[in-house]
Order: structure tokens, then C-alpha cells, then sequence
């Protein structure tokens, strides 16, 4: 399931630096700009894709520890019926 998640965080990550550079070549349409602005702007663009990629996997880490609270207290809630179902069935 996580495999699933950071692939998904991945694509998110990469889906931003795709758009960065999609605004950022539709902005300089009109004019040239420096390679010296232009490595400055791709790392800002990686490093706000690195910072969403980071955040999905600490939601997804988030995600998948309130699944195993979530299956915890199921458990615990069958293991109660079954215990209550044990004493009235004796």
C-alpha cells in the first residue's frame, strides 16, 4: 500500500515540476532570460516538487498508522463480542 502512496507522491512531484517549467517557459515567451536565472528557477521547481513529495509521504505515513489504529480497535471490538459472547453462551 505504501508502494502505492510514494509512487502517487512521486507523480505529484513530478507533475509539479512539469507545470514549473510549463509556467516558467509560457512566461519567457516574450523574452530570453539568463541560464544563471533559469538554474535558479528549476532548482526552486525541484525543491518545492521535493517538499510535496515529502509531505504526501508523511501523509501517507500518516494514513497507513490510523489504518492500523483503525484495525486495532476492530480487533479489540471482536475480541469483546467474542468474550461477551463466551460468557453468555457457558
Amino acid at each position: 500500500m505504501t508502494n502505492t502512496i510514494e509512487s502517487k507522491a512521486l507523480r505529484s512531484g513530478l507533475l509539479a515540476i512539469a507545470a514549473a517549467a510549463a509556467v516558467f517557459a509560457l512566461a519567457g515567451c516574450n523574452q530570453r532570460e539568463s541560464a544563471n536565472e533559469t538554474a535558479k528557477d528549476v532548482a526552486e521547481a525541484r525543491k518545492d516538487a521535493n517538499q510535496n513529495v515529502a509531505e504526501e509521504k508523511r501523509e501517507a505515513a500518516d494514513s497507513a498508522a490510523d489504518t492500523q489504529k483503525d484495525r486495532a480497535s476492530a480487533e479489540y471490538d471482536v475480541a469483546i463480542a467474542q468474550a461477551d459472547g463466551g460468557r453468555y453462551a457457558g
